[in-house]
Parts: structure tokens; sequence; C-alpha cells
């Protein structure tokens, strides 16, 4: 092989290896860390928060921006450091606790499954960024009485604009929309 040729091989294998890999950012909806010394009031029945169901293309690593009507990316510099699932429920859960005092929200586990209990189901249909600079928070919720009949059952869409630009902000976004979900379900909670 011809020393000249060797030489070109040899700094284009070099220029290759040396490319920075991107930097990848974690996300965590935040949470209300005071809530951790609260116990269960006797008083109150129990309102089991069942796992919040996901759209199929929510339930990935990937935050998701909707770039138009039709199209919708999965980040991939840009994830939840947790499944999305368990850290809505948890959130949810945590928020009804603060704001409303009928019930006892807690998550599902092993206890609940085997006794009758009000329970909470939130279907996520949308939990994204979208183009518009708004992060969006749509779907159902459906409050269930003991006895697994459906007592309430509505829908929701909110539109909560970003205050700055990245994902910082839309993850900021998302979480102020959880909130608002989350006033929702407590209002009904507190009139039914």
């Amino acid at each position: 092989m011809k020393p000249w040729l060797l030489m070109m091989l040899t700094t284009l294998l070099v220029g290759c290896g040396g490319t920075p890999q991107p930097k990848v950012s974690f996300y965590l909806l935040p949470n209300n860390p005071e809530l951790s010394e609260l116990t269960q009031p006797k008083t109150l029945p129990l309102l089991v928060v069942q796992p919040v169901e996901l759209a199929a293309y929510l339930d990935t690593q990937g935050i998701v921006y909707r770039q138009s009507e039709t199209q919708v990316i999965q980040a991939r510099q840009n994830q939840w450091a947790q499944r999305l699932s368990p850290q809505l429920t948890l959130r949810i859960t945590n928020d009804l606790r603060r704001k409303q005092s009928r019930y006892w929200p807690a998550p599902l586990n092993a206890s609940s499954i085997q006794q009758e209990h009000w329970k909470l189901q939130v279907r996520l249909q949308r939990f994204n960024g979208v183009y518009t600079g708004n992060a969006e928070v749509a779907g159902s919720w459906e409050l269930l009485n003991p006895k697994g009949e459906s007592m309430l059952n509505q829908e929701f869409s909110f539109q909560v604009p970003l205050k700055d630009t990245g994902y910082p902000a839309l993850v900021e976004a998302l979480s102020a929309g959880v909130d608002q979900l989350s006033t929702q379900i407590e209002t009904q909670l507190v009139t039914r």
C-alpha cells in the first residue's frame, strides 16, 4: 500500500473517532416533597389511583413533541429519567392528597387489589410539546365506586404555554398541565 494512502486513511479514522457524542438530558416531573410526612386519616375512604394509562406513542423514554397536526417525534437527547406512567400516578396521587380532604388517594398496591375501594383511572392521549409553543395534556379520567361502577367520567384538554424555549420549559409546562388536571379532578370529587 502506498504510504500517502495509509496516512490519509489513518487521518480519516482518527477524525471520525473524535466526534463528540450528543449529550443526553434526563427529566422528572416536579413533585411536592412536603407530602412525605402525611399519613392516612382513619375517617377518609381510600381512593386507589390506578396506574395512568398512556397512548402507545407516549409510553416511551423520549419526550414527545408534535411537529404538525399529523407528525410527532420522540426526542433522543431529552428523555424521561423514569417511566412516565409511574411519575404521573405518583404526582396525581400527591396533588389530590394536598388539594382535597374527602378521600385518601393512594397508588395501587397488592393490598388494595384484594379489597373494594373507590378507584380513579386516568388515561392520557396527549402529553407532549406542540409546534404552537404549548404543552398539551389531554385524555380522560374516571371515578369508579367500590363495586366498580362508573360514577364520573370526564374528558380534559389543557394547553399550557411554555415560558421559555427548550425541554426544561416543556417539562415545567407539562407539570402545570398535570396540576390543572388534578385541580379538575379535585373539584369534581369535592362537589360529588
